[in-house]
């Protein structure tokens, strides 16, 4: 059994981006961010992974391992190591797995229709298998370097360097959607005879945008972190392309035993004065159809939570609480459980996934509706990203949200909303512009 020390301790630094720049050319870069919002206290930030992790097409990549499944999270559960020693229980991560679920693995956990083809080219999941950690604790200012072993000295000589450098991107042309105003408008009219149907009482409908772009995916999370803000970001970069995330939702966190989900439904735009953004933050939390959709999520996760807690276990610990993000105000809530023996990280993930704010309820029938009426696939956007503790079992993932993936020198961003019997698709269109309308013109503006 492996063991888990601190190493050693770095001068704290509370922008690891020039850190995580360092780090890049040794491959599968990992970096966890809370540090773009007020009280994110831990970063985590890895490379060069011991075994990568990667899942398509019927294959489980685990090192040099090739696994045939059509079940990958069963299949990682099986072979999860067993907890080691550790010294270091402070810290949210050690040592274990970081990397994305991609919105497209919930074909492995149901039988459903099939989604439309992924524009990026991504696997359903990717991540590594990572021995060492940077951790930056913002409360203590502090960097500390943890882990099963330390780095190779090439490593640690990037870790010690004084470079402060995050590269530069080049966006070479606007962002065009593969679904105008008036594709959406008509696929919103038959998700809604859907609904009037009785087929399901809400479909998160997404659009998908893109651009030509090239250059450095640290540089790119800057912009986004400043033109977004980012509560649970991310930025995981491999040989196949760039995932970065700046979502304001956590999916699910995990600890001795304890599980909670925090969904986010219901979103309202921030204000022009302070005045203006109170008003608009009280309506959000006043507004019965927010409210509503808000609660089917809610009741879908207890459900969800029910299938592997213990009886009586599963709460709604708050519900519908406006929070305020740097571009909008969404209404969040917090549902919980004890998990029973025997359920794992990987089961717990397998059972939630994806989260029903980015699908919506009835779970399996909105994913069907959804998959027939987007154009494209949805890649990591809408799934999650986050990390597995080897020591200690934990888990943290957030619903990757505000997510864009840089894959094959173009950059895709999707931005969405759920739908219910009395949306307007106007007024969902402006919800959209809300959520990723200023990241999308300003990235114009700066290219």
């Amino acid at each position: 059994m492996s063991t888990i020390s601190l190493f050693r301790s770095y001068p704290y630094r509370p922008d690891l981006a020039p850190l995580a720049n360092r780090l890049l050319p040794f491959g599968d870069l990992a970096w966890l961010t809370s540090s773009g919002r007020r009280g994110g206290r831990f970063d985590i930030v890895s490379a060069a992974p011991a075994q990568a992790v990667r899942y398509d097409a019927g294959t489980l990549q685990i090192g040099s391992e090739y696994v045939p499944t059509t079940d990958p999270l069963q299949a990682l559960a099986a072979r999860w190591p067993q907890p080691a020693v550790d010294s270091v229980q402070a810290l949210p991560f050690r040592s274990g797995f970081i990397g994305y679920l991609g919105y497209p693995l919930h074909t492995t956990t149901e039988r459903q229709r099939p989604p439309p083809p992924d524009p990026t080219g991504m696997p359903m999941l990717r991540g590594g298998y990572y021995t060492w950690a940077l951790i930056a604790d913002h409360a203590k200012r502090s960097l500390v370097l943890v882990g099963e072993r330390e780095p190779p000295a090439e490593i640690l000589r990037a870790i010690g360097s004084d470079d402060d450098s995050t590269g530069r991107y080049a966006l070479a042309g606007p962002f065009r959607s593969t679904m105008q105003p008036t594709s959406y408008h008509r696929a919103f009219a038959r998700i809604r005879e859907h609904i009037l149907d009785g087929d399901c009482y809400q479909v998160n409908l997404a659009r998908h945008f893109h651009a030509p772009c090239s250059g450095s995916p640290l540089a790119l999370l800057a912009d986004f972190k400043r033109l977004q803000g980012a509560s649970y970001g991310a930025l995981l970069a491999y040989p196949e392309g760039s995932v970065l995330s700046v979502s304001p939702e956590r999916f699910v966190i995990g600890r001795d035993g304890h599980i909670s989900t925090w969904p986010i439904k219901g979103t309202a735009p921030r204000g022009m004065s302070a005045g203006e953004d109170q008003r608009l933050a009280a309506a959000l939390a006043r507004s019965i159809k927010n409210r509503a959709e808000n609660v089917m999520i809610v009741d879908l996760l207890r459900n969800d939570l029910g299938r592997m807690c213990e009886t009586g276990s599963v709460r709604v610990e708050a519900l519908c609480h406006a929070t305020r993000h740097a571009n909008v105000h969404h209404l969040q809530s917090v549902v919980s459980g004890r998990l029973r023996q025997r359920v794992g990280p990987w089961l717990a993930l397998r059972t939630l996934f994806p989260c029903g704010s980015v699908t919506g309820a009835p779970k399996i029938a909105a994913i069907d509706i959804i998959n027939a009426e987007e154009p494209v696939g949805r890649s990591a956007y809408c799934g999650a990203i986050g990390y597995v503790d080897a020591a200690t079992q934990r888990f943290d993932f957030n619903v990757a949200i505000r997510t864009a993936v840089l894959s094959d020198k173009t950059l895709h961003v999707w931005g969405g909303g759920g739908l219910v019997a009395d949306s307007n698709p106007n007024e969902e269109l402006a919800e959209i512009d809300a959520k990723v309308g200023r990241l999308l013109r300003g990235l114009n503006h700066l290219h």
